[in-house]
């Protein structure tokens, strides 16, 4: 059965976290942050099938965003408030029914889909299921730049004005209300396209839906990715907040699993009853038709030997 899953997440300075650290951790490469003076070294990361930097097609851009290692500095000078959003990430759930080829071209049709919706670059990296997981959970994940690409670099302002005077924001995923949620659910929706597209054209029956189990009518808690850090802490041995969280919720659906097993195998059993009821009850009236014959024979005067 192909999984779904894609969630929209961003990435901040408040969080502690660095754009050129993220980029260097999923196309496994050797990536100096020079805001920091940090070297983040990845090289040696296994099951890493493919990295590809895409940019907006019909659109003028730099030489220089296509070398990782400058792409990802030139984000982090251009960001100068120390919470700012340095990345934004599209984590995707790769079916495993695809080959290799396959998942690449996925992954690059949807992220060149990104590149272009939000004028935004985007850094695409496509992973094997680690050795001691699911060997089904093929992924993808896919950078995008906070700040849309010009011709000469990156713009300026985030946001601009619009007729009514409001702060309208270039890139609205982290817009905030009613807005912010329509993009999310943009993406998850074109992603499911992206991946019905490729599962129909690799001759699968499978697809895949967007909405929410809630909304599908399907009784199942949702599941979720630990993320590369919380992966490495239980592989060790310790135990995660998230880790326990994950296992619960493993938990639940086994037993809604078994619950549903066991509905399956007594929804039969009142008409099986009543099969037998009526099963009983023809005998019981074949035994009385048995009984009148008998005494009808006996009161005319012949009995039955």
């Amino acid at each position: 059965m192909a999984i779904y899953s894609c969630s929209v997440k961003t990435m901040s300075r408040s969080s502690g976290q660095s754009a050129v650290a993220s980029a260097a951790y999923r196309s496994g490469q050797v990536l100096e942050d020079q805001t920091i003076a940090k070297t983040f070294d990845y090289q040696n990361k296994q099951g890493i099938e493919v990295t590809k930097i895409l940019v907006p097609q019909n659109q003028e851009t730099p030489e220089w965003v296509f070398d990782r290692e400058t792409l990802w500095n030139e984000v982090e000078k251009s960001e100068k408030r120390k919470n700012s959003t340095v990345a934004r990430e599209v984590l995707v759930a790769l079916p495993h029914e695809l080959s290799k080829d396959q998942r690449e071209e996925l992954t690059a049709e949807f992220s060149q889909w990104l590149a272009n919706k939000y004028q935004v670059i985007v850094d695409m990296a496509v992973h094997e299921p680690s050795k001691e997981g699911d060997d089904r959970n093929y992924h993808a994940h896919i950078m995008m730049t906070p700040r849309q690409i010009e011709e000469d670099g990156f713009s300026k302002v985030k946001s601009y004005k619009n007729d009514k005077g409001q702060s309208v924001r270039l890139i609205p995923l982290d817009y905030g209300g009613q807005r912010g949620s329509d993009e999310i659910t943009a993406i998850r929706e074109q992603w499911a396209d992206n991946t019905n597209d490729f599962l129909s054209r690799a001759g699968a029956t499978d697809t895949v839906d967007h909405r929410t189990l809630e909304a599908q009518g399907i009784d199942r808690a949702a599941s979720f990715h630990l993320g590369h850090e919380v992966t490495a802490m239980e592989r060790k041995g310790i135990a995660t907040l998230v880790g326990d969280r994950l296992r619960t919720v493993l938990h639940i659906n086994e037993a809604i699993d078994i619950a549903k097993q066991a509905a399956e195998r007594v929804k039969d059993i009142p008409n099986k009853i009543y099969q037998r009821y009526q099963k009983y009850t023809r005998a019981i009236e074949q035994t009385e038709q048995s009984n009148t014959i008998d005494r009808e024979i006996e009161d005319g005067g012949y009995k039955l030997e």
